[in-house]
């Protein structure tokens, strides 16, 4: 039984299922991976200590829920980036219409590195009050979102 679901547009449409994190802030694409990339890590953990939502949690193939992507041009490299390292996340669903640096960072992701980071927009807000951290996710290609 679905206990909650939600509506958007799907981008780059897929069919994935995971656990949630999710940001009442925008999520800075630099500011959270830049420790991951820079390290080379294995797992990707928020290193953006402005944005506790994030903070020292692990990102690595769990599905963020934010309102849009924030930051400097390299955030789409940024996204690009950990795909190459196979920490991307598996789905991105943004509560707002997407901005062009997360657009272009999951596109560059899924053809350069052969990534599949399902992409879904205009959600609404109340998916940011709706869904909570750590619940399970099913993103369908339709860009239908249940929350389990």
């Amino acid at each position: 039984m679905v206990s909650r679901e939600f509506r958007g547009r799907p981008l780059v449409p897929g069919y994935v299922e995971g656990e949630a994190v999710v940001t009442k802030n925008g999520l800075n694409w630099l500011a959270t991976y830049q420790k991951t990339v820079v390290s080379r890590t294995k797992r990707a953990i928020g290193a953006d200590k402005n944005n506790p939502d994030v903070f020292e949690k692990d990102l690595t193939q769990k599905i963020l829920v934010i309102p849009h992507g924030i930051g400097s041009t390299t955030g789409g490299l940024v996204i690009a980036e950990i795909a190459c390292m196979g920490l991307e996340p598996k789905a991105i669903l943004c509560a707002h219409t997407v901005d062009t640096l997360t657009l272009s960072g999951v596109l560059l992701a899924n053809n350069w590195f052969n990534a599949r980071i399902v992409l879904v927009d205009q959600l609404g807000e109340e998916v940011l009050e709706k869904i909570s951290t750590g619940e399970k996710v099913i993103v369908h290609p339709d860009g239908r979102v249940e929350v389990q």
